[in-house]
Protein backbone atom coordinates (compact mmCIF):
# COMPACT_ATOMS: atom_id res chain seq x y z
CA UNK A 1 0.00 0.00 0.00
CA UNK A 2 1.17 3.61 -0.54
CA UNK A 3 1.89 6.22 1.78
CA UNK A 4 -1.07 8.20 0.13
CA UNK A 5 -3.21 5.13 0.29
CA UNK A 6 -2.32 4.46 4.40
CA UNK A 7 -2.59 8.59 5.01
CA UNK A 8 -6.13 8.36 3.49
CA UNK A 9 -7.47 5.22 6.19
CA UNK A 10 -5.70 7.00 8.97
CA UNK A 11 -9.00 8.80 11.25
CA UNK A 12 -8.55 12.63 11.52
CA UNK A 13 -7.84 11.78 15.46
CA UNK A 14 -4.82 9.15 14.21
CA UNK A 15 -3.22 11.77 11.51
CA UNK A 16 -3.22 14.68 13.97
CA UNK A 17 -1.02 12.32 16.49
CA UNK A 18 1.03 11.57 13.93
CA UNK A 19 1.80 15.02 12.82
CA UNK A 20 2.28 15.70 17.09
CA UNK A 21 4.62 12.79 17.14
CA UNK A 22 6.86 13.46 14.31
CA UNK A 23 7.59 17.30 15.57
CA UNK A 24 11.09 17.52 17.49
CA UNK A 25 11.21 17.49 21.14
CA UNK A 26 11.99 21.34 21.33
CA UNK A 27 8.64 22.01 18.98
CA UNK A 28 6.76 24.57 20.39
CA UNK A 29 2.69 24.65 20.32
CA UNK A 30 3.18 27.26 17.03
CA UNK A 31 4.75 24.56 15.68
CA UNK A 32 2.04 22.00 16.16
CA UNK A 33 0.05 24.45 15.22
CA UNK A 34 1.07 25.20 12.08
CA UNK A 35 1.02 21.47 11.45
CA UNK A 36 -2.08 20.82 12.27
CA UNK A 37 -3.54 23.98 9.96
CA UNK A 38 -1.40 22.57 7.10
CA UNK A 39 -3.43 19.40 7.56
CA UNK A 40 -7.00 20.59 7.99
CA UNK A 41 -5.94 22.61 4.22
CA UNK A 42 -4.74 19.16 2.85
CA UNK A 43 -7.62 17.63 4.15
CA UNK A 44 -9.92 20.74 3.07
CA UNK A 45 -8.04 20.32 -0.64
CA UNK A 46 -8.87 16.89 -0.90
CA UNK A 47 -12.36 17.68 -0.09
CA UNK A 48 -12.66 20.03 -3.12
CA UNK A 49 -11.41 18.04 -5.75
CA UNK A 50 -13.50 14.99 -4.66
CA UNK A 51 -16.53 17.15 -5.17
CA UNK A 52 -15.23 18.60 -8.42
CA UNK A 53 -15.00 22.44 -6.99
CA UNK A 54 -11.49 23.21 -8.21
CA UNK A 55 -10.43 24.86 -11.52
CA UNK A 56 -7.55 23.84 -13.64
CA UNK A 57 -4.69 26.60 -13.99
CA UNK A 58 -6.29 27.36 -17.81
CA UNK A 59 -9.63 27.83 -16.26
CA UNK A 60 -7.73 30.29 -13.94
CA UNK A 61 -5.76 31.86 -16.81
CA UNK A 62 -8.65 32.96 -18.56
CA UNK A 63 -10.40 33.66 -15.39
CA UNK A 64 -7.48 35.74 -14.31
CA UNK A 65 -8.75 39.11 -15.90
CA UNK A 66 -12.10 39.42 -14.89
CA UNK A 67 -11.26 38.70 -10.81
CA UNK A 68 -8.43 41.36 -11.35
CA UNK A 69 -11.09 43.86 -12.82
CA UNK A 70 -13.19 43.67 -9.38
Amino acid sequence: MSLVGFIARMSTKELAHAAIDALPDDATLQDAAEKLALLAALDKSRDTVKTGHWKTQADVEKLLPQWLEK
